[in-house]
């Protein structure tokens, strides 16, 4: 990608990733292809999106679930969100934990290009083996 684009992306996407990492995913996405950054900044959380999970189902534990910790998702709704307190705490750390999440997805994609893009057509692999076959 070049740098408007790398700009541009990451203009678009400012409230969902961590700042502070923001040289380390702009060094990832220089070597990157375009459709897997799309890719990858597609699959992000909002999160606006994980705070209302948070405020109106945090006590069940939703919203550690949103963000692939289940095991702290099921110690929140098991003690009922620890009581509530848990739950007042995670609605003001939501957004943090969020951005962190999509910094650290993001980068894994970023690392991992070699890995087929979640976005392609099913099947595209499966017609490329039975070519294989035939020849």
């Amino acid at each position: 990608m070049n740098t408007e684009q790398i700009d541009k992306i990451m203009l678009a996407n400012a409230g969902k990733i961590d700042l502070d990492r923001e040289t380390d995913i702009r060094q990832g996405l220089v070597g990157a292809d375009f459709r897997l950054a799309e890719a990858a900044f597609a699959e992000m959380k909002s999160p606006v999106t994980v705070l209302l999970v948070s405020i109106f189902l945090g006590s069940l534990g939703m919203d550690r679930f949103i963000l692939g910790q289940k095991f702290l998702g099921v110690l929140k709704l098991v003690t009922a969100g620890g009581c509530f307190v848990w739950t007042v705490i995670d609605w003001f750390t939501s957004g943090e934990r969020t951005r962190s999440y999509n910094t650290r997805r993001l980068l894994e994609r970023l690392a991992s290009a070699d890995a087929p893009l979640s976005s392609e057509a099913p099947g595209t692999t499966v017609a490329t083996e039975v070519t294989d076959r035939t020849e």
